[in-house]
């Protein structure tokens, strides 16, 4: 079990930070020497430590800060600049904007709500004039409302679908991507190996007929990875990070099992029923795709490795067992 050096918190539902100075490790929140106030760090060396451990990188020329990409702002001394830049008038109301947008915030909040109530009444109005259509067929044809209402909308094959898993993996893929995008985090890129070693844990709990991050062997996703010949270490001057983080879901092939019983009425008036046929309703393709990634992001701790901005690199990999259970394996690197 691991914990945090700082607050003492358990960090094993995702990877440890470790600092480059104290050689410790902590959570998230603590993993800069700044917030778990490291006694070897020394904010005045920082820049030729940094450079020490990375000849490569640039400093911005505006405040001087070590920057890793090849523009000669950072991202902080950006913003400022842009935010310097007015001139431009808002359409509306005619004060003084950035640059870059076309009303000021007030009036951009103002439309964003009226377009919003405009839109909530165009429903209510297609809403009110579904209903009155369908009672009038009621009045003309004589067919009860409810009949229309209550119609079956499940879908019942005696046989499982064919997935294609190669499909599935991709699509859950660049769902979890939508995910990230959505709050402001840079896609992750789909690694083959990562996708083989993912895919494999899920052959193997599919088989095996267990739902664990280690598998009989006592092998975690680093040394499962280590295996393989994959080695995950990221740098990041003042910490570094070495393994593999992963998440793992359990779903089924069907949503839900339908059963049809046939009564039948003895000579003493009692009625007997059959065991009944139990029909199942088969998700696709999209619909495992879509059940993985909202099981995954209502999970606080699956979230979490999802949206973390410090993996760049994943791989999916899916397996279907013999009793319909669809694993999933979900690596990071």
């Amino acid at each position: 079990m691991s914990r945090c050096g700082f607050c003492h918190k358990v960090i094993n539902d995702y990877l440890p930070f470790t600092c480059r100075f104290c050689h410790d490790s902590y959570c998230p929140d603590h993993r800069l020497p700044e917030n778990h106030k490291c006694i070897n760090f020394h904010p005045k060396k920082l820049v030729d430590n940094l450079k020490e451990y990375h000849p490569k990188q640039h400093t911005c020329r505006n405040c001087g800060r070590l920057i890793s990409s090849k523009y000669n702002l950072c991202h902080d001394c950006w913003l400022n600049i842009n935010k310097q830049e007015y001139g431009k008038k808002c359409k509306n109301c005619g004060g003084t904007i950035p640059h870059y947008r076309t009303y000021c915030a007030a009036c951009y909040h103002r439309r964003k709500r009226e377009q919003r109530q405009k839109l909530i009444k165009t429903v209510q109005i297609i809403v009110v004039m579904f209903f009155l259509y369908l009672g009038w067929i009621y009045i003309q044809s004589g067919i009860y409302l409810e009949d229309i209402i209550n119609v079956s909308s499940v879908t019942t094959k005696s046989k499982p679908p064919d997935i294609n898993i190669q499909q599935l993996e991709y699509r859950i893929h660049n769902l979890m991507n939508r995910q990230r995008e959505y709050y402001k985090v840079r896609p992750l890129e789909y690694d083959t190996k990562l996708a083989e070693i993912a895919r494999a844990h899920s052959q193997d709990m599919a088989q095996n007929n267990y739902f664990e991050h280690t598998n009989k062997l006592g092998q975690g996703p680093t040394e499962r990875g280590t295996i393989r010949g994959y080695i995950c270490h990221k740098d990041y001057g003042t910490y570094f990070m070495e393994g593999i983080a992963e998440n793992i879901n359990q779903d089924w092939l069907y949503s839900s099992i339908i059963t049809e019983q046939n009564g039948v009425e003895g000579p003493d008036k009692t009625v007997s029923w059959d065991k009944g046929i139990e029909r199942y309703e088969w998700n696709n393709e999209e619909s495992l795709a879509v059940r993985v990634v909202e099981s995954l992001m209502n999970s606080p701790g699956h979230r979490q490795n999802i949206l973390d901005p410090a993996y760049s690199k994943e791989g999916i990999g899916v397996a279907i067992s013999k009793n319909m259970k669809v694993y999933l394996t979900q690596d990071f690197c």
